[in-house]
């Protein structure tokens, strides 16, 4: 390719649909995520929460849609995870590798989870649930029945935003899960415009890898953290609905987090907004390259170039709409049976009793959190299959000249950097928390550190590296097949 070849934005051309759906829970829900927390019930709302559907399918309108469907949710058990998927699967007739439901991952939402229906507010969740799953359900039909020719444009930024959160506490000699001053975080924004055959922007997308924990044990209302504002700054931007998918982000936070303090989580949405709007504004209009045009004579010799229409090729990579599953078997570390995980629980139980006895405040919270700690294994561990391995199933879709790669587990960013440099030239857009969570992926070298990101998984050393290699040859198996067909 010569240096001044036509220079063209990766895209996709195809059709395109997107509705919303208000999912806000109510006030008084069972709100407690984190095991600090003292509070268990939600006692206002800070910014609305949304699931907003994209669906999209190809020209000719001959298959099912693929329907990506960004949910403001922390996280969900496997029982629940199956009942959301199946409920909205099932509205539109879709195979598993049709539908993705990305979780923004706050940690300030509703805890959803069916154990605690007898704990204050549980009684709010099995209603908000199954009206949970009737909106996402009918948010992505309405997607899928107001699809139109479209455009979609891909541009990259970047953002401070997320720094490395695994700090090392010389003090107490441990591992922290806090800001790492000294870190290394990936800052790379990635964003799509979703545009009409006139120009008009149908919805943004925004990728980006950092935990929503602005908002931490303190925090009282319901809020999709950053999120939201970040939201809020490029639907004004754009006029058009916005979707969050959350990177890889095991590693990844806010500099300024697990606090109280909304406002905190507003400007930290904001400049995420702002990085954001800026990569979609680095996008030519819809359908169209820039082509040299020339020298002009000048005080120096310049160079033109002019903006003309895109001709995509018919079937090719331009027009590539597809998906499919891919199935990893991880490695799972040893852990202990139902009967140990109960003793542990039933221990931590007596240690608060204890604490609250002594009315001592710290020690309340502490003992609070290694209860919930203790609780939470107790709920996931007896969920393991029996054998030596836990199977985890990636979805890959094709959009055009981009990939988009749905991880149910809490990858650290080495895994999005990495499949980056493999394909430099082709968009990677990486969900994570997307159709389910198995907490966390950590690089082979950093399991027996005692972090948190290892204690509290299943999936042992080695798992990373698997899910990148299979990724990277599910990739590199289309984009050969793509070849340089625009």
């Amino acid at each position: 390719m010569s240096a001044l070849d036509p220079y063209r934005q990766p895209y996709a051309r195809c059709r395109a649909g997107v509705a919303r759906r208000d999912v806000t829970p109510p006030v008084g829900i069972q709100s407690r995520c984190f095991g600090a927390a003292l509070h268990e019930t939600a006692e206002g709302v800070h910014r609305p929460f949304t699931a907003t559907a994209l669906a999209l399918t190809d020209l000719q309108d001959g298959a099912a849609p693929l329907v990506l469907l960004a949910v403001d949710l922390g996280w969900l058990e496997r029982d629940e995870m199956a009942r959301l998927l199946g409920g909205v699967r099932g509205a539109l007739g879709l195979s598993a590798d049709r539908l993705l439901i990305a979780f923004s991952h706050t940690h300030a939402g509703a805890n959803l989870s069916a154990s605690l229906k007898d704990h204050p507010g549980g009684d709010l969740i099995g209603p908000y649930f199954a009206r949970l799953i009737a909106d996402c359900a009918e948010a992505a039909a309405e997607a899928a029945g107001r699809m139109v020719p479209a455009w979609i444009g891909f541009g990259a930024g970047t953002c401070d935003l997320a720094q490395n959160r695994d700090a090392w506490d010389e003090r107490s000699q441990q591992f922290v899960t806090g800001f790492n001053p000294h870190g290394h975080a990936d800052d790379t924004v990635l964003a799509a415009r979703v545009c009409a055959g006139d120009g008009s922007v149908l919805a943004t997308v925004v990728n980006y890898g950092c935990h929503p924990t602005t908002l931490g044990p303190t925090n009282r209302s319901l809020s999709p953290d950053y999120v939201g504002a970040m939201r809020a700054v490029m639907e004004d931007a754009f006029g058009a609905p916005c979707l969050f998918m959350l990177g890889a982000c095991g590693e990844t936070g806010p500099r300024e987090g697990f606090t109280g303090d909304t406002a905190v989580a507003d400007a930290n949405g904001r400049r995420l907004g702002f990085a954001a709007a800026g990569a979609v504004e680095s996008l030519l209009p819809a359908g169209t390259q820039l082509e040299y045009d020339g020298p002009i004579i000048s005080g120096a010799t310049l160079g033109a170039w002019k903006r003309t229409g895109v001709e995509p090729a018919a079937g090719g990579r331009g027009q590539a709409l597809r998906s499919r599953t891919v199935r990893v078997d991880l490695p799972i570390k040893p852990h202990e049976s139902t009967a140990e995980l109960q003793a542990r629980h039933e221990q931590a139980t007596a240690e608060l009793r204890a604490a609250e006895a002594a009315g001592d405040p710290i020690a309340i919270r502490d003992a609070t959190a290694l209860r919930e700690r203790a609780r939470r294994r107790l709920l996931r561990g007896p969920t393991l299959p029996d054998g030596g391995a836990i199977p985890f199933d990636l979805c890959l879709w094709q959009i055009g000249d981009a990939f988009v790669l749905g991880v149910p587990a809490e990858p650290y960013s080495v895994l999005q950097t990495e499949l980056r440099s493999r394909f430099p030239n082709r968009p990677i857009l990486l969900s994570a928390v997307t159709n389910g969570t198995l907490a966390y992926l950590l690089p082979r070298e950093l399991y027996g550190r005692n972090l948190y990101q290892d204690w509290v998984s299943f999936p042992g050393p080695g798992c990373l590296e698997l899910v990148l290699e299979t990724a990277a040859a599910a990739i590199a198996e289309w984009d050969a097949e793509a070849g340089t067909t625009a």
